[in-house]
């Protein structure tokens, strides 16, 4: 009996001072921070060994696989995007997969946009781009990089080959390709492409330029202002002399700009709005669905079954239910945060009739969405264009 005593007494040490020297470690709270990459997003093969739908290629070369519940990839295929999302290995994948919960556009592929009198011509191409004009030549290039656009005056050569008809904006136009070279020749004006540091986001970004080129007479491009900067708006809401009114920087309701010429045309809606709007309140009325612009992005609220368009460069976020609402989405033309909020999109209960009404500054349009429920799009009413075409672009 002391025997089995002191076999068990030999066994609670040896226990006891395994536990002292190997303690158990407290769990440490691991917050997952999402990851976000750049790059142009490509339609995926067909495989039985990999997950996921698209490849993301960045521009150091880097190549991820990608798929989305939230996303519908395919309206971003061969664009260059910033995607956001977490990394995972799936279950006897042989690599990694990208699970996307945002796409929105690069900062530095927000376009910029020149009216060029010399050729008759209004082009838009990313904003880190930089212009030259030199010896009757336009150049456009990419940062860090030799020119990859060139416009001048030119004549398709008689001795081409290969030559294929488009239109530019509905005028006819001739592209020849030459290797990796482009050549594109309409009204007298000839646009070339050559690849540089990176050949297929270059050629996205001239296709992109040509497909949006837009022909302008010279009488048409408003004269440079001349007049001294004379800073106005902002939260003090400074006022411009007379004859003078404020150009804006941005939609947020404190932004600040400088005082233009009042004969030259506003660049956005914002100050062609009649002033009554924001004072007086209308009736209510019926709401007629417009045309959507081709250019809007094309995005899916899984959680509430509804699809929704947006201009390219609009961000969005999903804040969920709040106050009376179901579902409360906000827009914003950059990073949505509390302070610039253009719109939100809101579900709420209750069935309703296609209605648009404006009070104290705000447009509120109404749109059906079952027997129960509808959407709500509210807004400034002096972006009343762009909410009206967003509401049109809501979908089930």
């Amino acid at each position: 009996m002391k025997k089995v005593f002191l076999f068990f007494g030999i066994l609670a040490t040896v226990f006891l001072s395994a536990c002292q020297k190997n303690p158990p470690e407290n769990p440490k709270i691991i917050e997952k921070i999402p990851i976000s990459k750049t790059g142009k997003i490509e339609k995926k093969p067909l495989t039985i060994f990999e997950d996921g739908t698209h490849f993301l290629e960045t521009e150091n070369g880097e190549k991820l696989l990608l798929k989305s519940s939230v996303v519908d990839l395919s309206d971003f295929e061969n664009r260059l995007v910033t995607v956001v999302g977490e990394q995972k290995a799936e279950k006897d994948a042989p690599i990694e997969v990208f699970q996307i919960d945002l796409v929105r556009p690069p900062i530095d592929a927000r376009l910029a946009k020149y009216a060029e009198k010399d050729f008759g011509i209004l082009v838009s191409l990313p904003a880190s781009w930089t212009r030259d004009f030199r010896g009757k030549v336009l150049r456009f290039s990419p940062p860090d990089a030799d020119p990859a656009i060139e416009i001048s005056r030119g004549k398709i050569p008689k001795t081409a080959k290969k030559i294929r008809e488009i239109f530019l904006d509905g005028a006819p136009a001739q592209k020849i390709i030459d290797g990796e070279k482009i050549f594109v020749f309409s009204k007298g004006v000839q646009f070339a492409f050559f690849p540089q540091r990176n050949p297929d986001l270059e050629k996205f970004a001239f296709f992109e330029m040509l497909e949006n080129l837009k022909w302008i007479s010279p009488e048409k491009i408003p004269a440079p202002d001349k007049t001294p900067k004379i800073a106005c708006g902002g939260a003090a809401k400074k006022l411009c002399p007379t004859g003078f009114r404020c150009d804006l920087d941005g939609f947020d309701p404190d932004a600040a700009g400088i005082c233009v010429d009042a004969k030259i045309p506003p660049k956005s809606i914002d100050a062609a709005i009649d002033a009554k709007v924001f004072s007086e309140k209308s009736a209510e009325k019926s709401f007629q669905k417009e045309a959507v612009p081709a250019d809007f992005a094309k995005y899916e609220n899984r959680r509430f079954s509804y699809f929704f368009r947006l201009p390219k460069t609009f961000h969005w976020r999903h804040l969920g239910a709040r106050g009376d609402a179901m579902s409360v989405l906000q827009i914003a033309p950059a990073e949505v945060t509390d302070e610039n909020v253009f719109a939100e999109i809101r579900v709420k209960k209750d069935a309703a009739t296609p209605t648009e009404k404006m009070e104290n500054g705000k447009i509120k349009i109404k749109i059906p969405r079952d027997e129960k429920t509808h959407f709500e799009i509210i807004g400034d009413a002096k972006n009343a264009e762009i909410l009206r075409q967003i509401a049109s672009g809501i979908s089930f």
